[in-house]
């Protein structure tokens, strides 16, 4: 989907609305859509350890609502490898997270990182007692980000009491 290309970012939010709406019209996910995952997550959170995250980071909301939606339609794929994949899909959206909060932690509003929380709430609800092998590493992740946000003089409140 050209939209999902650093050329394409004029019509990245149709393509991700027309994602969306497929993912929750539609039936079964089918493998033409799990192929546009991974590029979707690169092209909002960008390479790992880029701080300033993919092209089109301000499309972040729209992303999560893809990602919620290809969970709770796909468990089982989204716990999978695609095909010419190193990473399974829920090791991609980890990582994603993981460049959500970063992000999160050098902006000035802390909106982005409800958003990576909506994605971990959307993966706890709709994989019960089938991650329990990465319960460790989420709350690690939550874990860090907690301590990132109270040491600062005025933590997000709204952030805060998510995140507890």
């Amino acid at each position: 989907m050209h939209s999902l290309t650093p050329d394409g970012l004029d019509a990245i939010e149709d393509g991700l609305d027309c994602i969306a709406m497929l993912l929750y019209y539609g039936g079964q996910v089918g493998p033409e859509l799990w192929k546009l995952y991974p590029q979707m997550l690169y092209i909002v959170g960008g390479n790992p350890g880029d701080v300033d995250g993919g092209f089109a980071f301000e499309y972040l909301n729209n992303v999560a609502t893809c990602i919620q939606n290809f969970i709770a339609k796909d468990p089982q794929t989204f716990l999978s490898v695609g095909p010419d994949q190193q990473k399974s899909y829920i090791q991609l959206t980890f990582e994603f997270l993981q460049q959500v909060f970063l992000m999160n932690q050098n902006g000035t509003s802390k909106t982005d990182g409800i958003v990576g929380l909506k994605i971990v709430i959307s993966v706890f609800e709709n994989l019960p007692g089938q991650i329990d092998h990465l319960l460790n590493s989420f709350v690690g992740t939550l874990l860090a980000e907690l301590s990132v946000l109270l040491s600062k003089k005025k933590p997000d409140q709204t952030y805060l009491s998510m995140l507890l």
